[in-house]
């Protein structure tokens, strides 16, 4: 990957020691490709005394067992060892402090995918309404609404009050393939309610005025 799918500058990399994060500096564009199944980007394996114990470790103790741990990302990797085959000072302890490195980053690519997908949500929802919007200004829409307007004789069936300017989906999934069933006339009162109670804000919203609340 070397050009941002998005706008097409050129991407930066940084290596986050499992993984490999591009980045746009230029659009926000971002992507991590993980190097699973490995244990990280640049394995290097040497084998080491692994302690259960902290305080046998401290004291160099002769309990302990042989594993192979990657010196990149520090995890233990593969099955014990067995220590006929090393002499016990030939080989050293194993780091704690490169396991606990590779968990901070690993916290950060966390977060950092936990931002990208937002990213992308929010993309998704712009270019969305992007194109609905030019639906809406569509002369196919434009036919649908004048039936529906009709069929209601231009009266709010929300309130059957006040007349109707607008055509609502009751259904969102049937947008920009409606039947028409699926519409409903409504004034425009009447419909900014009805839009702020499906984005839950049911219990701050004003409620729908009738003829008997006149």
């Amino acid at each position: 990957m070397n050009n941002c799918p998005e706008c097409d500058n050129q991407l930066k990399v940084e290596d986050k020691i499992t993984a490999e994060y591009y980045f746009c500096d230029k659009c926000g564009y971002g992507h991590i490709e993980y190097s699973y199944p490995r244990c990280c980007l640049y394995s290097n394996l040497i084998p080491v005394r692994y302690y259960t114990d902290e305080i046998e470790a401290m004291q160099n103790s002769d309990d302990y067992r042989i594993y192979n741990q990657c010196q990149n990302c520090g995890k233990k990797i593969g099955q014990q060892i067995s220590k006929n085959k090393f002499d016990k000072n030939s080989i050293p302890q194993f780091d704690n402090s490169l396991l606990e490195h590779t968990n901070e980053v690993s916290a950060e690519l966390r977060e950092l995918s936990k931002q990208l997908s937002e990213r992308k949500i929010q993309n998704r929802r712009e270019t969305y309404w992007d194109d609905y919007d030019e639906y809406l200004k569509s002369e196919r829409w434009l036919k649908i609404r004048a039936i529906v307007l009709e069929r209601d004789n231009f009266k709010c069936q929300s309130c059957l009050d006040a007349p109707a300017e607008q055509v609502h989906h009751v259904d969102g999934k049937f947008r920009k393939n409606e039947p028409i069933f699926t519409l409903v006339s409504v004034c425009t009162k009447c419909h900014e309610i009805i839009t702020e109670i499906e984005r839950g804000n049911y219990r701050q919203v004003e409620k729908i005025k009738y003829k008997f609340d006149k």
